[in-house]
């Protein structure tokens, strides 16, 4: 299902499973109400909670199933909405994001713009520390390496931030 490119979870807001099919389609009007939604952090003049009271006046509810649902929608799932790339055409799985056939709700590059609207960087830089002397010192208990570690301490009361190094 993945390799033809088909969502394998529940669909996200503004989409629904068709079951016949096995597939992702748009919902009707909760699709265009989130589009709209999109418009509005397009312009730059809205928050996320601005939009969210703005869907919620329109009449936008979640999708309702057995238990949860039918209830507007949360600020957190808006800020998942605006941070997922299923909306331009791409879904993650198993922490690998693959190109989706379902019917695409914004463009790449309107994504790319919501995202710096919001302050979120584009990719993920790890950071990885090189330390002297690492895997040299042996534990003269168990005889396993030792490896080193920052770690970052941050006083309150002052505002001071000191880096430790554990071993």
């Amino acid at each position: 299902k993945i390799e033809k490119g088909w969502f394998p979870h529940r669909a996200p807001e503004g989409y629904i499973n068709d079951r016949e099919a096995r597939t992702v389609v748009p919902d009707g009007d909760r699709f265009l109400l989130m589009r709209k939604a999109w418009d509005l952090m397009l312009t730059g003049a809205y928050t996320v909670p601005q939009v969210r009271e703005e869907l919620t006046r329109w009449g936008f509810r979640t999708k309702k199933s057995k238990r949860f649902g039918g209830q507007p929608i949360s600020r957190t799932s808006l800020y998942n909405v605006f941070g997922n790339p299923f909306y331009f055409g791409g879904f993650r799985c198993g922490g690998v994001t693959h190109q989706g056939s379902h019917q695409v709700m914004v463009t790449r590059d309107e994504f790319e713009r919501v995202q710096r609207i919001l302050g979120r960087k584009h990719h993920a830089h790890p950071q990885k520390k090189e330390f002297a002397f690492a895997g040299l010192i042996i534990c003269g208990v168990c005889g396993c390496l030792v490896t080193p570690e920052e770690k970052v301490k941050h006083y309150r009361g002052t505002g001071r931030t000191v880096a430790v190094f554990a071993f």
